[in-house]
């Protein structure tokens, strides 16, 4: 026998000798990562500041989160379901909705009747780049949760998953920046709360090329 061949019957031999975990064992690994994420987030949502109403007006404080929160939990189920496939959604329909979260966000915020719409903004740009920051914080451990909950790869199309896992994070990270800035301009909310959100999608569709694609990398080396 070859030493290629030695070793594959190793490797062979290895795969089988380690138990495959059950599906109650994945389930609990998968809620154990999505509660300490959730918890994670909520502390530093507290560390920040938490909620401010400041001089919004309390009833589209409510709107703008109902709506953003809605969105969010539409991006999180399309990207994560399955489906009746284990190999999750068509590409085109992940990429698609990768492509309408920060513009529903976009649409659902300024459709609100903020009073002070239209008004230029009277901030510099390193408050913008601050939201930009905490944003892009809450959002990270839902990131890694996210991705987590689809650990076990993405043969076909890991770069746009990736783009949808990283958008519904930033989704929620929105929700919760826009609950706690009491700043509405125009300006400031497209570079402070929704940028963030594209940006993330950009760095999911990075990291998924390789930590989403690394079983169907697997599987060329094994044949």
């Amino acid at each position: 026998m070859s030493a290629g061949a030695d070793r594959k019957a190793q490797l062979l031999d290895a795969v089988r000798a380690e138990p495959s975990p059950t599906r109650a064992d994945v389930v609990r690994r998968e809620r154990v990562w999505s509660l300490g994420a959730s918890c994670l987030t909520a502390l530093l949502f507290v560390l920040a500041g938490g909620m401010r109403v400041g001089s919004r007006p309390p009833m589209l404080v409510a709107s703008s989160a109902g709506a953003w929160g809605g969105i969010a939990v539409v991006a999180t189920v399309m990207a994560l379901r399955r489906g009746r496939s284990m190999l999750g959604a068509p590409g085109s329909w992940l990429l698609a909705g990768t492509i309408a979260v920060p513009l529903l966000l976009a649409v659902a915020w300024f459709a609100l009747p903020w009073v002070s719409l239209g008004a230029p903004a009277t901030r510099g740009y390193s408050i913008d780049a601050a939201c930009f920051a905490v944003t892009v914080a809450l959002s990270a451990p839902l990131v890694l949760a996210f991705f987590v909950r689809r650990q076990d790869g993405d043969p076909l199309q890991p770069s746009v998953t990736g783009a949808a896992l990283g958008a519904a994070a930033g989704a929620w990270g929105a929700v919760l920046i826009d609950l706690h800035c009491e700043t509405v301009d125009p300006r400031h909310v497209v570079l402070g709360h929704l940028l963030p959100v594209v940006t993330l999608a950009f760095v999911g569709a990075l990291i998924a090329r390789s930590s989403l694609a690394i079983h169907a990398k697997r599987r060329d080396t094994e044949a």
